[in-house]
């Protein structure tokens, strides 16, 4: 029983963080649904970006991506404070590379 009792309080606490972690959010569908509203792109080249953006950027820069395109500042600076430079680089070449990327999707 103490195995068990053990087993499902590692679970908790591995659910708990996945379900708090920015990538594990929904930064892929949250790019898709702004790629559509925002840049008109089809259904096809916005699901693109979301892909893209979930395989090509860890988990900060997906949040600092999603926390540009839906224009909330405040996370925006707090994810900024806790990345390199060389992150916040790569997030930004992401969102002027994958748009065109993706078009012809």
């Amino acid at each position: 029983m103490p195995g068990s009792r053990v087993s499902a309080v590692v679970f908790c606490a591995v659910a708990a963080m996945m379900w708090s972690s920015p990538a594990q959010s929904g930064a892929g569908e949250t790019l898709e649904k702004e790629c559509k509203a925002k840049l008109g792109l089809s259904d096809s080249a916005c699901k693109c970006i979301g892909t893209k953006a979930e395989a090509d950027l860890n988990e900060k820069q997906q949040a600092l991506v999603v926390a540009i395109v839906t224009e909330n500042d405040a996370e925006q600076a707090k994810l900024q404070a806790d990345m390199t430079q060389d992150e916040m680089v790569t997030a930004g070449e992401f969102m002027t590379s994958a748009p065109g990327a993706c078009a012809s999707q």
